[in-house]
């Protein structure tokens, strides 16, 4: 025995030193186990207090119901367990090998607690004891490290076994039952263990819990063995006398639990293995632990649509010593209005699970186990509810053996509704021609309200006219509002154009918690209006002066052209057309700003100058008519705009005027040749054509000539004037008349139907100069007086000695000497009118008295007379005297054309006869060759 020992201790050394790097893990997983744990003792033995809802399946720490850690003690003390008392008076026992000094089996001890002599000895020397007590103390010190106390005064029940036993044998029982208060709750028990010589056999530790009627209950499916169990760990340990040993070892709960109905058990922990070959260790900490699960549930969904299914879950946790929980059961009674659902669809993973939820149930029953190493297990079962409201399953809903109750959970049945609001965005102008048309774009939004009592799974949104669209959620909660948006913006289509528009209808749908049945929205709608490009332009033509007051030569007209967009795209290189114009001068150019987008609707302005012509007042009117145009975008045709039309009216006021003059002041003669003057002109605003001079109105007796005009008369500007011309050769009438008077007027032909203007009569009157004269010379046919009774034939030559004519010519033979009765002045007929130049021969008669021949002479004297014409005072011509001497003695007969003398015949007064008849014959000469050489000119 003492050669296996010593060749152990050799290996152990050894074996120490290659695990050593294992240690600190070991220890904090070591301390990670024993956190929260609190150490009760057998007084203080409690039931755990019902656990709120945990966390599902994450398993807690269990309770500490009692704990023995062998401190109650003096240091450095050297008992055996059986002559230990607790510190709450709690004894102990074993089976006797495992309580023997001389076996080295039982010692209560530390690091550096004392040997009793004897101790270890077995059946060999006292000094083989002491190296094997030496050898028990680094055990202590080990199960210090593990437990987190002080590892040199750490006291731990120790044994070396010295010898042999049997196998099976109580290594540590209380010597007196645990009271347990609260009934129904799953225990097992806990140790740290550790060993040395693992190279031999190993100390096989098991726990039973002893029930009331003494029965050993086996807590643990095998033993736990510090050398190979898993959650141990190596160290190496000082000795009393400071060498070291190595010591495997941990913190051991049992691998299974025990549901305690009754009030009181007892601990008992047997080594399966009795060998002494190794087999050496020691323990400390036991404990008794409240491992009853945790009983949550929860309900999912929460929110639910009244008739769906919420899935009830129950889950029972184990505690994180994952021993088997084998035997649980509860009763869960469900809420006034919450039953099982059809189908149940009732499931579990517990094993040994056995669930009674029928369709309609108002409970839940369950029974089952949970298996060593297993964390939780659930059960499921679907329940409904035909009502909406609230439904609260807690606690008080809930009778359990072996399980910690749960807290509340919630689930809340209602009616589903949703609500979906469609937007759609301003439209896209792509390809910029300020319609919304093929091409552009339209992006949409959709918010979905949950305007019922439950959540709303799956949320989706049905629109068939756009692609894809995400949600910023699936799910919503009452009252909530989730925004969607599609992933692509709508592109419009030639037949939303077509159509006027792109109307677009969409749902929101979605499932409510617990039905597969979906709802839907009232469909929500948008209409974007389209339009097709429609472009259009309108231009408007103004004058600057229009007024037919400013329609004169060299006027400047500023013509404005106001162009509109009346389409409903913008215009581009704007252009104004002057299609039609009537001007004759050069056609204005109109001038339109550059770089000018016309917006739909917008206007600009457009110029151009004209100057009047002549012609163009002529013509009455300058008409002008333009069009416009603009370049609209994409392939679309330009527009051109009706023609608008300026006409710049001219009032025709055609309008003449002449001006009639003569050669000649006055008329004088006879055969005078005089020479009108027509000075016509062009007094109105429009051009006169086919000028003509009316000389109708004209005293002169004789014949006018034609009036000739230049050829300038044939078009006759306004303001320009033309001379025209015609002669005339005075007559006797015309002086007779004292006066010439020639009226004329001008006419011209305006353009258009305008009717011919005439002028006012311009009048010449050529005054005559009347010289009337009047000569007479008296004769007697008697040269003398010879006797009384004597006939004397007096003849009175009257001769117009003037230049006008001599009405009613008369002589006056008022001084005459004799006595007797001169007969009256007898003229012919032609001394009603006496032309200049001519002569009447007059007569008289008188018989001689015999007075006259005492007288000796007869003398007379007579004076002619006529009237001239316009008033004129008529002329006296001078005394013509004829003497007849008296010669009683020699009568003779009177001499035709004496002298007046006797024999003689009268003196001659008056006019020289030959002289006036040979200038009145020139006159009538002159005239005749002034006619032969004027002709009358029909003008134009």
């Amino acid at each position: 025995m003492r050669a296996r020992r010593s060749t152990t201790r050799t290996t152990q050394g050894g074996y120490a030193r290659r695990r050593r790097g294992r240690v600190p893990a070991v220890l904090a997983a070591l301390s990670l186990v024993g956190a929260g744990l609190v150490a009760t003792s057998l007084t203080a033995v409690t039931p755990s207090a019902v656990a709120a809802p945990g966390n599902p399946g994450v398993p807690g720490e269990p309770t500490v119901l009692f704990v023995e850690d062998f401190e109650n003690r003096a240091a450095d003390s050297n008992v055996l367990l059986t002559d230990y008392t607790g510190a709450d008076g709690t004894t102990y026992t074993a089976d006797p090998f495992w309580v023997d000094r001389n076996d080295c089996n039982g010692f209560i001890i530390n690091q550096t607690s004392t040997r009793v002599p004897g101790d270890c000895n077995g059946s060999q020397p006292d000094t083989f004891g002491a190296a094997t007590f030496t050898s028990l103390t680094a055990m202590p010190h080990a199960l210090g490290t593990i437990n987190g106390t002080d590892p040199a005064s750490n006291a731990a029940a120790s044994s070396y076994t010295s010898g042999n036993d049997a196998d099976n044998l109580v290594q540590f029982a209380t010597a007196a039952p645990l009271t347990l208060t609260t009934e129904g709750r799953f225990v097992t028990f806990s140790v740290d263990a550790v060993a040395q010589n693992c190279q031999a056999s190993h100390p096989e530790l098991r726990f039973y819990l002893v029930d009331g009627s003494g029965t050993e209950i086996p807590v643990s499916s095998s033993a736990i063995d510090p050398c190979t169990d898993p959650r141990g760990a190596q160290f190496t340990s000082p000795t009393e006398n400071g060498t070291t040993r190595l010591v495997t070892g941990g913190r051991f709960p049992a691998d299974g639990s025990t549901l305690v109905t009754g009030g009181s058990f007892g601990i008992v922990m047997r080594n399966e293995n009795g060998n002494g070959g190794g087999n050496d260790g020691a323990y400390d900490n036991i404990r008794v632990l409240d491992v009853t699960p945790q009983l949550d549930k929860e309900f999912s969904p929460t929110s639910v649509a009244t008739g769906g299914v919420s899935t009830l879950t129950l889950t029972i946790t184990n505690t994180s010593d994952l021993a088997a929980k084998n035997g649980w059961s509860f009763t869960d009674t469900l809420p006034e209005g919450l039953v099982v659902a059809d189908p149940s669809a009732v499931a579990t993973t517990c094993p040994a699970g056995d669930v009674t939820a029928a369709a309609g149930a108002t409970a839940v029953e369950a029974t089952g186990n949970l298996d060593a190493g297993m964390a939780s297990c659930t059960i499921t079962v679907n329940v409904t509810s035909d009502e909406a409201g609230s439904y609260t399953n807690g606690p008080d809903n809930i009778s359990a053996i072996g399980l910690d109750f749960p807290g509340t959970s919630t689930v809340t049945f209602g009616d589903p509704s949703l609500e979906l609001v469609k937007t759609a965005g301003d439209p896209v102008d792509v390809n910029e021609n300020g319609i919304t048309d093929t091409g552009d774009t339209i992006a949409y939004t959709f918010e979905v309200t949950n305007t019922g009592d439950v959540a709303i799974n799956d949320l989706a949104i049905d629109d068939p006219k756009v692609g894809a669209i995400t949600c910023e959620a699936t799910s919503v909660e009452p009252g909530d509002t989730v925004t969607c948006t599609t992933d692509e913006p709508y592109v419009v289509t030639d037949e939303d154009v077509e159509a006027g528009s792109v109307d677009n209808s969409a749902t929101a749908t979605g499932t409510p918690p617990g039905t597969d049945t979906p709802i839907g929205s009232p469909p929500s709608e948008t209409s974007t209006p389209t339009e097709a490009p429609d472009p259009g332009i309108e231009v408007v033509k103004s004058a600057t002066p229009s007024g037919p007051e400013s329609y004169t030569v060299g006027q400047e007209i500023t013509y404005n052209f106001e162009v509109t967009n009346t389409g409903n795209v913008p215009l581009s290189d704007v252009t104004v057309d002057e299609t039609e114009f009537t001007g004759t001068g050069e056609a204005p150019v109109p001038d339109c700003p550059a770089d000018v987008v016309l917006a739909p609707g917008d206007s600009l302005t457009c110029t151009a100058t004209y100057v009047i012509t002549q012609a163009d007042v002529d013509a009455g009117e300058v008409t002008n008519s333009a069009t416009a145009t603009g370049t609209p975008p994409g392939d679309t045709p330009p527009p051109e705009s009706p023609p608008s039309t300026v006409e710049i009216p001219s009032t025709p006021e055609p309008g003449i005027e002449v001006v009639k003059t003569s050669d000649t002041e006055e008329i004088s003669e006879v055969g005078q040749e005089i020479t009108y003057s027509f000075a016509v002109t062009n007094t109105g605003n429009v051009t006169l054509t086919d000028i003509e001079v009316d000389d109708s109105d004209f005293s002169g007796s004789g014949d006018l000539s034609p009036v000739e005009c230049p050829a300038e008369a044939a078009s006759l500007l306004p303001g320009a004037s033309v001379t025209c011309a015609a002669t005339y050769v005075v007559t006797q009438a015309d002086l007779d008349a004292g006066a010439l008077s020639n009226s004329a007027t001008a006419t011209g032909t305006p353009p258009g139907s305008t009717p011919p203007p005439e002028s006012p009569p311009s009048t010449v009157d050529i005054p005559g100069t009347p010289a009337p004269g009047i000569e007479v010379v008296k004769t007697s046919d008697t040269k003398e007086i010879t006797r009384v009774g004597q006939k004397v034939t007096y003849s009175f030559e009257v001769t117009n000695t003037g230049n006008v004519a001599l009405a009613d010519v008369t002589v006056d033979d008022s001084d005459f000497s004799g006595t007797g009765e001169l007969s009256p002045v007898e003229c012919p007929a032609e001394a009603a009118d006496l032309a200049p130049g001519a002569s009447v021969t007059c007569t008289a008669t008188y018989v001689v008295t015999a007075a006259d021949l005492d007288a000796g002479e007869l003398t007379n004297t007579a004076t002619a007379t006529g009237t001239p014409p316009g008033g004129v005072t008529p002329p006296t011509s001078p005394p013509s005297t004829a003497t007849v001497p008296v010669d009683p003695d020699e009568p003779a007969p009177p001499a035709p054309g004496g002298s007046g003398g006797p024999g003689g015949s009268l003196a001659a007064t008056g006019a020289n006869p030959a002289w006036t008849a040979g200038f009145a014959a020139l006159l009538m000469l002159t005239g005749a060759a002034a006619m032969l050489a004027v002709r009358r000119r029909a003008i134009g």
